[in-house]
């Protein structure tokens, strides 16, 4: 896919992802805070990036990014890097991630402001809202733009209930297959979310009921992940919505 169009004030974000072998956790996390340690100890300053784990055991790496261009200086970094580190160690150190995934990846995705309700909200480390839920809304190809519109009516029925808890909603810039809706929720934890998330369904009642129903006919594929943002293993996480 090419590039979304552009939005208001839109961010893209470079995401790389890890699908981890279960078995493999402890290994690959190993390995990642070693990546880690070794970008603090060559002062590689202009890598930047914020680390999530899934329930699913994929692994992501996140970076706001201007544009295409902005991706390729980031990948120059790490050439920055073998250099300091030597190519034979930086070639042990990147090797020992081999073992522990057979898929990995990357993409563009793009912050929606304007189909997000209070984006700002628990999205900085220093919020200390580290859980994250992720709900992937595969969207059918010819209904893209009846999704923007619907997801308009979300934050719409969010500012009226006075909803305190915001969500970011994502894009697919490039990368992904099709059109994609990732809306990212924070909290302090996963049973805060869900005691939250259950006494939003009750404020939201049969409008919140009957406005699911409607988003639902236009995706195609539904997922839903729990996690937490690891500040371990992140590098100077850069904001993805900045504070208000």
């Amino acid at each position: 896919p090419v590039l979304a169009h552009d939005a208001p004030k839109s961010q893209l974000l470079s995401v790389h992802e890890d699908n981890v072998i279960p078995s493999k956790v402890e290994e690959y996390e190993k390995a990642a805070l070693g990546l880690v340690n070794a970008i603090k100890t060559h002062k590689v300053s202009s890598i930047s990036y914020t680390a999530a784990s899934m329930d699913d055991y994929t692994y992501i790496y996140f970076t706001p990014v201007e544009n295409l261009g902005a991706v390729d200086k980031m990948n120059a970094s790490f050439g920055e890097l073998q250099e300091k580190m030597g190519k034979d160690a930086f070639g042990v150190m990147m090797k020992s991630f081999d073992a522990c995934y057979p898929t990995h990846g990357n993409y563009l995705v793009r912050l929606r402001p304007d189909l997000s309700y209070k984006p700002e909200y628990g999205a900085q480390i220093s919020d200390g809202l580290n859980f994250r839920h992720w709900d992937y809304y595969h969207i059918h190809p010819s209904m893209e733009d009846e999704a923007e519109a619907i997801a308009k009516e979300w934050v719409a029925l969010n500012e009226k209930i006075k909803t305190p808890e915001g969500y970011r909603l994502f894009t697919n810039a490039f990368g992904l297959e099709g059109p994609v809706f990732i809306v990212v929720s924070s909290a302090k934890s996963a049973a805060d979310f869900y005691t939250s998330n259950e006494a939003w369904m009750k404020r939201a009642g049969d409008a919140g009921q009957a406005l699911m129903k409607r988003t639902m006919k236009m995706v195609r594929k539904f997922e839903s992940k729990d996690g937490m943002i690891r500040p371990e293993l992140s590098v100077s996480p850069q904001p993805v919505v900045k504070s208000k």
